[in-house]
């Protein structure tokens, strides 16, 4: 029963630190104290510190001599890109083949909530949905090693995700036109991976990623990430 209740506590620290985080609330660089978080949050230094123990080895935070909010570097958004084009195609063709009936009905129960959010510009619900549905599909190749490989991009990729909705300023390539083209791609991902079309899995899969990293690109380039600190 105690254990039960200690593993409680650190999950709900950990989902607490992993939602500031992702919103950029706690920003890349900061510095963190676990004292003042145990206080804001309501809980104890031991939850907090063995959440922060989980969100170190998720890539987030760093833990060294201070604690401290991972940044962004560009070179990490080269290498994550070049990372789901390769995990995240190997992952489709696999789940074309291996994904469980139970699997394909949590993608399109994910898929609702992701299209719900979009409607409500619910970008935190959107983003962490998002990473669900990915991590499904990695699940669903029945490889540990890709799927625990995939989640740990993902968590990187929300942070970019969620920074990229949250502050739209891109007049030529508006959020709306990108939302459409998301709802298209996971509808046809689903349905490829329902009919087993293995080539075109791969084709929507690699299109998809390519849709994320040029709207990333646009950010990254343009006058509104002058004000963010990576």
């Amino acid at each position: 029963m105690g254990k039960n209740r200690e593993n409680s506590l650190m999950l709900q620290a950990y989902n607490l630190l992993k939602k500031r985080i992702v919103s950029l609330d706690l920003k890349p660089g900061q510095r963190l104290n676990d004292k003042q978080l145990a206080r804001e949050m309501s809980l104890g230094r031991t939850p907090i510190r063995e959440a922060m123990l989980k969100l170190e080895a998720e890539n987030l935070i760093i833990i060294d001599k201070a604690i401290y909010v991972k940044h962004i570097t560009i070179q990490d958004i080269k290498d994550l890109f070049e990372g789901l084009l390769v995990i995240e195609r190997f992952a489709a063709r696999l789940a074309s083949q291996r994904i469980t009936p139970e699997q394909l009905r949590e993608m399109k129960e994910i898929n609702k909530k992701i299209e719900d959010a979009m409607e409500k510009r619910n970008f935190l619900e959107i983003t962490f949905q998002n990473s669900d549905f990915h991590q499904l599909l990695a699940k669903a190749s029945g490889n540990r090693y890709i799927s625990s490989t995939l989640c740990i991009m993902q968590n990187e990729a929300q942070r970019l995700a969620y920074l990229s909705y949250s502050r739209e300023t891109l007049s030529d390539f508006s959020l709306d036109k990108h939302f459409e083209l998301v709802r298209q791609h996971h509808r046809n991902i689903i349905n490829f991976l329902e009919n087993k079309q293995t080539e075109k899995l791969e084709k929507q899969i690699v299109e998809h990623v390519k849709l994320f990293r040029s709207r990333i690109t646009r950010y990254v380039t343009s006058k509104e990430s002058e004000s963010f600190i990576f």
